[in-house]
């Protein structure tokens, strides 16, 4: 149910924000991450989400285990404070 969300919640998010203010060619901004206190490996992390990529394409593009993405998306909501890919990704396109 909530890979579905995700799914459904990018394109959503991408056609009613013009221009996202934290990706920069389709990747999170230095701004960004700095602002937040995100690690290059969590901005690895982060990107791929925004492309819609699930955890286990996430994992195995990134050469770490499943756990680990669940792991450093644990530390994105914290520092974003947000509860779930769905509002990380809509959070990352709505802040301007």
């Amino acid at each position: 149910f909530y890979l579905i969300l995700t799914i459904l919640a990018v394109p959503f998010a991408r056609s009613r924000i013009a221009r996202p203010a934290y990706l920069v060619d389709g990747r999170v901004s230095t701004e960004f991450a700095e602002e937040f206190g995100i690690s290059a490996r969590e901005r690895e992390v982060l990107d791929k989400v925004a492309a819609g990529f699930t955890n286990r394409q996430i994992a195995k593009s990134l050469y770490i285990s499943p756990k680990t993405v669940e792991n450093h998306l644990g530390h994105l909501f914290a520092k974003t404070a947000t509860h779930n890919r769905t509002q990380l990704v809509t959070f990352l396109f709505a802040n301007q």
